[in-house]
């Protein structure tokens, strides 16, 4: 039996219908969805209803979850896909979200050690800013979301090679930045 708390349990039980089902997948899978959608655009407004979308239409679709094999690359699709035909609607190119915390802060108590630490951060930013757009979105995938190259391929249509090379890219181009950072 499986876990009543898991993944496909709780897509069974909406599948027929279960509203309490759906709202424990909805709080699960919230900031998922929500942060995904802000590697797209800024207006936490216009997130808020993209997120409201792709809840929307699972639900509306909940006779088809079963059938899903990949539950997060599936929800990534659909918010990758909601974002663009928001993003079309309002007739403007995708933006990414400037600051992305990059979790490197650790528990200093001492200024020069804060000081230190933010200058890094600003640099790593700074160089992830810097990146082709494609490029930067296939590594915040990579590295924020724990995806997998073959997911990322997958969600964005892409080959799995081209996930590789783009994330040599900036790995590359994040090494040159450190690297002038520290001389």
């Amino acid at each position: 039996m499986e876990c009543q708390n898991s993944g496909k349990y709780l897509i069974a039980l909406i599948a027929q219908g279960d509203s309490d089902a759906f709202r424990k997948f909805y709080n699960r899978y919230f900031q998922k969805v929500f942060q995904f959608s802000r590697y797209f655009i800024k207006s936490e407004d216009l997130i808020q209803e993209i997120v409201s979308d792709v809840f929307l239409n699972l639900w509306n679709n909940r006779k088809k979850l079963p059938e899903i094999e990949n539950l997060d690359s599936y929800l990534y699709t659909i918010t990758k896909n909601k974002t663009f035909d928001y993003l079309d609607k309002i007739s403007r190119k995708p933006e990414f979200v400037r600051d992305l915390p990059l979790g490197i802060l650790t528990q200093e108590s001492n200024p020069e050690e804060i000081l230190l630490t933010e200058e890094l951060e600003q640099t790593i930013n700074s160089a992830i800013d810097e990146l082709p757009e494609q490029c930067k979105l296939i590594f915040l995938m990579s590295r924020e979301e724990g995806l997998k190259y073959k997911d990322i391929a997958q969600i964005l249509s892409i080959s799995e090679k081209t996930v590789n090379a783009q994330i040599v890219t900036a790995i590359k181009k994040l090494g040159i930045a450190l690297n002038e950072h520290f001389n």
